[in-house]
């Protein structure tokens, strides 16, 4: 609920505290979680018309049934399973639960928090997540800047941290929570680990390739589960082919060719701990890969040798313009850059590096070719067409024609609530470039 659509707040609710929202009849809407200082005022956990309402509220309960039924929907598209451990058990808005993440990662389970009242309320999301998930250990996270744009500043989330491993500690607001009766003691369930680790890495499998994940000194969560499915994709677009993985991070594009049996594959990022990793996973899953820390020279990109997989530490721009003036071309591209358009307020700056980057990797694409180019800034890839006009104008500067052949989503266990369409942030366009 926008703090614009707000008509009156009655009595004097502190932020992280629990409100019922009504209409002008006195009828309940829903209820949710309210914020004083934030655009979004309330964030609704519960409307009227579902089965699960009740007022007042027992937060524990709803977010057991919440849970429950992110779990049931996960199982329903078959995971996790023998050959997937890593996978998106709460998607924020798509599992309405609006600033609260939640990945699996084999025997990590990984917290996300970018909203004030996840934070607030943290004590009873750990011990939920825990009686549910007794054998796991939960790693929580902070999205520092959505907090802050939330209204959580910095002297809380250190007093957050500094609390990390005290068990007995309840934020403030919690202590008054109506839904909390004297049988809700919010102590950790057996099995279980509370972490607020600078580093914490475990193994899992994703399409039964093999990944090495840093929980806490990685990106994001530690990996992206939503490119599962263009993973796929790329892995039976790939045998004989040689691939190009832009942007590569970890590994997920770049190993999937590869196990496909890529003729070869050539890997390029900016990261040296991203590479790192992918040389680890690579190697993890018996691939012959090498990282080189410094750019490929001319030679090596008219005539690759060497090893099977080979990764470069370099700017992609920096390398594409290389391999143009070499004449050096790819069979299949993939370039899934990182986030470019933080805000709608810079669509216009994106817009123009998307159109460099794409225009750059259309020419090194051989005649007849595949080109997978990805966006994850939801201000591009929620409307309609920006994105595809953004790849058609770059394929005139690149005097290349291209002719799209699907345009998919982030994967199945990141769902998208009907009524907030802003939760579609990831578009995957694949392409043959003539």
């Amino acid at each position: 609920v926008y703090a614009g659509n707000v008509a009156q707040v009655g009595g004097d609710p502190q932020s992280g505290d629990i409100v019922l929202v009504q209409d002008w009849h006195g009828n309940p809407i829903g209820w949710g979680m309210y914020n004083a200082t934030s655009m979004f005022a309330v964030r609704l956990l519960s409307h009227a018309p579902e089965p699960d309402f009740r007022w007042p509220p027992d937060l524990r309960k709803l977010l057991h049934s919440k849970f429950s039924q992110a779990a049931a929907l996960r199982q329903s598209i078959g995971l996790p399973s023998a050959e997937t451990t890593a996978y998106r058990l709460v998607h924020s808005e798509g599992d309405r639960l609006s600033g609260l993440v939640v990945d699996i990662f084999g025997d990590l389970l990984v917290v996300q928090s970018s909203a004030s009242w996840v934070e607030v309320h943290r004590e009873v999301i750990e011990a939920t997540l825990g009686d549910l998930y007794p054998e796991k250990t939960i790693v929580w996270q902070q999205s520092a800047t959505r907090l802050r744009q939330d209204g959580w500043n910095d002297e809380d989330a250190e007093a957050s941290a500094d609390d990390a491993t005290d068990d007995d500690t309840v934020p403030s607001d919690a202590e008054d929570e109506p839904s909390l009766g004297a049988e809700d003691e919010l102590s950790p369930s057996a099995g279980n680990m509370w972490v607020q680790a600078t580093g914490l890495e475990t193994q899992v499998k994703e399409l039964g390739l093999a990944y090495v994940i840093d929980a806490m000194g990685g990106q994001k969560t530690g990996f992206y589960c939503d490119q599962r499915d263009n993973r796929q994709m790329i892995r039976s677009l790939s045998p004989g082919r040689e691939v190009l993985d832009l942007y590569s991070f970890s590994g997920g594009f770049g190993l999937n060719a590869a196990f496909a049996g890529a003729k070869h594959v050539t890997s390029v990022d900016s990261s040296i701990p991203a590479l790192q990793q992918y040389l680890a996973n690579a190697q993890a899953n018996g691939f012959d890969a090498q990282l080189f820390l410094t750019s490929p020279s001319t030679a090596d990109l008219s005539a690759p040798a060497g090893p099977f997989m080979a990764l470069y530490k370099t700017d992609v721009v920096k390398f594409l313009r290389a391999a143009i003036d070499a004449g050096r071309t790819y069979d299949v591209v993939v370039c899934d850059p990182p986030k470019l358009c933080p805000q709608v307020a810079q669509l216009s700056r994106a817009t123009r590096k998307y159109h460099q980057i794409n225009t750059n990797a259309m020419r090194v694409v051989k005649p007849g070719g595949l080109l997978l180019s990805c966006t994850c800034s939801a201000a591009v890839a929620s409307g309609e067409d920006t994105f595809l006009d953004i790849l058609r104008n770059a394929a005139s500067t690149a005097g290349r024609r291209i002719t799209v052949l699907s345009v998919s989503a982030a994967a199945m266990d990141h769902p998208v609530y009907s009524e907030y369409p802003e939760g579609r942030y990831l578009r995957a366009v694949l392409m043959t470039v003539v």
